[in-house]
């Protein structure tokens, strides 16, 4: 709750106060990373730009994120966990930025690394999970992504990737269990973001896989309704791409994908 006070008071453009509310919180307090961005946002905006102070530079990652300068990003978290090595929101940043830059086997390092360190590890199990799924590991995949789920079941997105690791596996192997896994995990994934055209027109599709017309075509009524309602976008063929992206762009700690 105070971290949602201390972004409301920098929305408003009062750091110090920002700053107050978050005096004395644990490091892991929110979503990986996300006191430290505050942190260092709130520094930005009151003009305490220290190039020594961890927090001021872990917000100036963003910064470097948004323009999509990862070399320069990687730098400065190098320099970052240098300074602070006991720090478990770095390595994270440091597996979101090689992921970034599609250097894969850097970023699964980066996850292990962070492993160590972190009080609350689903979001690192999610992101080698969809890591796992862009190389085309699958079986890796759905056991990063299952494990996940375990640690947090109320994230949707978490859902959706498992279910997309299921039904690649299911194509591979020619499994009917994993494509039934592939729909469970849809099913969660609707009924836990039940506003997001995607998610129905992808469980469209697997329903028409496993011959279930029905339910096919009452994903299909849904899937229409809220494209007409909330003029969402056809999806991007790069669906897991843009699946895990919009997932780091959900927390503040991330480094910042830009527009």
């Amino acid at each position: 709750m105070k971290l949602l006070f201390a972004d409301a008071s920098i929305k408003a453009g009062e750091p110090v106060e920002a700053l107050a509310i978050m005096k004395g919180l644990p490091e892991h307090a929110g979503a990986p990373g996300e006191l430290a961005f505050l942190k260092g946002n709130a520094y930005l905006l009151a003009g305490n730009a220290d190039p020594e102070d961890v927090d001021y530079l872990f917000a100036y990652t963003s910064l470097q994120g948004s323009q999509q300068l990862y070399s320069d990003a990687l730098a400065t978290l190098t320099k970052v966990r240098r300074m602070d090595p006991q720090a478990e929101s770095i390595p994270y940043q440091i597996a979101v930025t090689y992921a970034l830059m599609h250097r894969y086997p850097e970023a699964l390092q980066a996850c292990d690394d962070a492993l160590r360190l972190a009080s609350h590890p689903d979001e690192i199990h999610f992101l080698r999970g969809v890591i796992r799924i862009e190389q085309g590991s699958f079986q890796p995949a759905e056991a990063s992504l299952s494990q996940a789920v375990g640690l947090n079941p109320r994230v949707a997105s978490y859902f959706a990737a498992l279910g997309v690791a299921s039904y690649e596996e299911a194509k591979l192997a020619g499994a009917r269990r994993q494509l039934d896994k592939a729909l469970a995990n849809y099913e969660t994934y609707t009924a836990l973001a039940p506003d997001t055209a995607r998610a129905y027109q992808e469980e469209e599709a697997l329903y028409r896989r496993a011959g279930q017309s029905e339910e096919a075509a009452n994903a299909h009524t849904k899937y229409v309704s809220l494209i007409a309602e909330k003029g969402e976008a056809e999806r991007d063929p790069s669906f897991v791409d843009q699946l895990w992206l919009a997932r780091l762009r959900e927390g503040l700690g991330k480094v910042a994908l830009g527009p």
